[in-house]
């Protein structure tokens, strides 16, 4: 990979890591303040946003962990290959996804045996 192109993936991972620390800290940081003054509908509301909260900081940890895994790929020089092949993933992949472990065909394999 170019070095140049690696060097923006690598600053894209970067900012990408940041704002999932950012909404993993913000769920972190959640108070149940106030709820004595809510009524019932408003109590439900708020917990359907807490548990969507809590689904979306979940979420965001995994992807937080396969972004810091990225990042390691990068220093250790293997960013950008297929865990499964070891063949290049397409640029256009690491894209959509720049912390991708697989190629288009080892991923829909992958998918496929589940």
């Amino acid at each position: 990979m170019d070095p140049i192109e690696l060097k923006r993936f690598e600053s894209r991972l970067l900012k990408l890591r940041e704002e999932l620390g950012r909404l993993v800290r913000a769920q972190n940081g959640d108070s149940d303040g106030g709820r004595d003054t809510m009524d019932e509908v408003d109590q439900a509301t708020e917990s359907v946003e807490r548990e969507f909260g809590s689904l979306a900081a979940t979420n965001a940890r995994a992807h937080l962990h396969d972004v810091s895994e990225a990042l390691e790929r990068i220093k250790k020089g293997d960013f950008g290959l297929c865990r499964e092949c070891g063949k290049p993933i397409p640029i256009k992949r690491l894209k959509a996804l720049p912390f991708a472990h697989h190629c288009v065909e080892c991923q829909q394999a992958l998918e496929d045996d589940l």
